[in-house]
């Protein structure tokens, strides 16, 4: 008997319980949550099923100088209607570290992805539960904010801001339109700040 046959057996709703338990505690990490989705895939054709299907795998959205278009609304589609965590790390992976990247994977900077990536998330920021931005300068916090500002964001719990590079002392970050109901709000820098007044549900800062 094929040593996988036990797994295969296993209910489907045990087996989701069991997949969640395992790629929970990589959510909001963005190369983790990708690559444990990836190996769970390839341990038997009933989980790659089962993940490929189940729109709780596909709720983090990470924008990088390596993520495509495409990658992100297949992000979108599989989540379906779900609470979205979204990560945009703005900044040029090379100047940290050499990647060995595939000869058919470009690396797009920040103005690409603020111009090109953020806007595929305007229609569905209605889902977004979670934003994490790292590695900014101020003016691409503007455009950022730019992208999602103006629309409404009634799940919006946590928002982190960290590496901001601001331009001078006591920077403000810009607020949005609609206020969300923010929970916890993390801003990992020195010489800027944000007018709380408006945040009334926040309590993690």
């Amino acid at each position: 008997m094929p040593p996988l046959s036990p797994i295969k057996r296993v209910p489907r709703d045990v087996l989701l319980e069991l997949l969640g338990a395992a790629y929970e505690g990589s959510e909001f990490d963005w190369v983790n949550s990708v690559d444990d989705r990836t190996l769970l895939c390839l341990v038997c054709q009933e989980w790659n099923e089962t993940i490929q299907t189940s729109a709780q795998f596909w709720r983090s959205v990470p924008i990088t100088g390596m993520t495509s278009s495409s990658f992100i609304e297949r992000q979108l589609g599989r989540s379906r209607q779900l609470d979205l965590n979204v990560f945009i790390h703005l900044t040029v992976f090379t100047l940290d570290r050499k990647l060995d990247l595939p000869s058919n994977c470009s690396l797009k900077g920040p103005v690409y992805i603020v111009r090109n990536l953020l806007p595929l998330l305007v229609p569905q920021i209605h889902r977004i539960a979670t934003i994490a931005v790292e590695c900014l300068n101020q003016t691409e916090w503007l455009h950022t904010v730019s992208v999602i500002r103006e629309s409404h964001a009634p799940r919006l719990q946590s928002l982190s801001v960290s590496h901001y590079s601001a331009t001078g002392p006591n920077v403000v970050l810009p607020a949005f339109d609609t206020t969300p109901p923010l929970s916890s709000l993390s801003i990992s820098t020195s010489g800027v700040w944000m007018d709380m007044a408006t945040y009334k549900e926040l309590k993690t800062l």
